[in-house]
């Protein structure tokens, strides 16, 4: 056995972890090493890790102060530099693989020899390991390989495609050349980070097998108040701004309003708990040269696809009453 591949689990949380190992466990190809980089958590992570050394080739290191509170991106990259493997995989402490996924990753990896990027497909699960059926979702219909602008296009114009830091398999010489792209929270961080890997990559080739990401409560997603809208809408503009300066670098087919589109539709959505938050303070630092009247062409097309997917989702109710 090579074991070619690190599987990073940065933990924290420990509700969802045995879940998380049982799966590996199950996996129908063993050449993997998992490391698990305990982030200072107050939860038992050592005990849960123990009860599988004998089952999983598995390496623990519990960190004696707390990064993913200030930086998750320093947390994730700690964690990283535990492992010397040939492939990177950065897991979560919750989510699962189903059993043929490193074994199709290998299999993908021999017919794609040059490339360095990979990801899988992904369904969403809930607190319980039920699926979370998606409306109109558009993740999983990706092809053999995105391309950049296919990618980022995507998520920036809101169409449905999901992508989350547990799909994705790099090889140790991407990681090493630029590590991981920082924001507050990490918000953003992956999409910027999968992007300029993938640039790098010359696109993404799609693994055709599911990752479980689990939306659980306990998520950066989930989690809303005052402090961590405020960190939210500082990191998109944030993103929004290197975003727009790497778009230009690489001379890649996005549009500014797209861009605009992106930054203004995250705003309106978390600053409605800032009252402190202007939107004149985003709209300033991210310098695209922009009209009063682009601002609001923005805006109109947000509230008309708002109402749109309101009335979409009120006839499908119809048709099933």
């Amino acid at each position: 056995m090579k074991n070619n591949l690190a599987v990073i689990i940065p933990a924290y949380k420990s509700e969802f972890l045995r879940k998380t190992l049982e799966s590996f466990k199950n996996q129908t190809c063993k050449d993997f090493v998992i490391y698990i980089g305990d982030d200072d958590s107050p939860y038992d992570i050592k005990s849960i890790v123990e009860e599988y050394e004998n089952v999983l080739d598995i390496r623990y290191k519990k960190f004696d102060c707390n990064f993913g509170g200030n930086s998750l991106t320093k947390q994730w990259e700690r964690c990283v530099e535990l492992s010397n493997e040939k492939w990177v995989w950065l897991f979560s402490d919750d989510d699962i693989a189903s059993p043929n996924a490193i074994k199709l990753f290998y299999e993908t990896v021999n017919q794609n020899p040059l490339s360095h990027l990979f990801k899988f497909h992904t369904k969403m699960i809930d607190g319980i390991g039920q699926e979370i059926n998606l409306f109109r979702d558009r993740t999983n219909k990706d092809y053999d390989l995105i391309s950049p602008e296919h990618f980022i296009n995507n998520r920036i114009n809101n169409r449905r495609f999901r992508s989350y830091a547990v799909e994705y398999i790099m090889s140790r010489e991407l990681y090493d050349k630029f590590k991981f792209v920082e924001f507050p929270l990490a918000w953003f961080s992956d999409d910027a980070s999968w992007l300029r890997f993938s640039v790098e990559n010359n696109g993404i080739v799609v693994i055709k097998e599911y990752i479980y990401w689990r939306f659980s409560g306990q998520n950066i997603s989930s989690i809303n108040n005052d402090e961590t809208d405020l960190k939210k809408i500082e990191a998109t503009t944030q993103y929004i701004t290197w975003l727009i300066e790497f778009k230009n670098q690489h001379s890649l087919n996005i549009l500014d309003e797209d861009i605009l589109y992106a930054g203004i539709y995250q705003v309106d959505k978390y600053k409605k708990n800032s009252n402190d938050v202007k939107f004149n303070d985003f709209y300033d630092r991210i310098k695209l040269n922009f009209s009063k009247q682009n601002y609001i062409k923005v805006k109109v097309r947000i509230m008309l696809e708002s109402i749109i997917e309101i009335l979409k989702v009120r006839i499908k109710k119809l048709k099933y009453e």
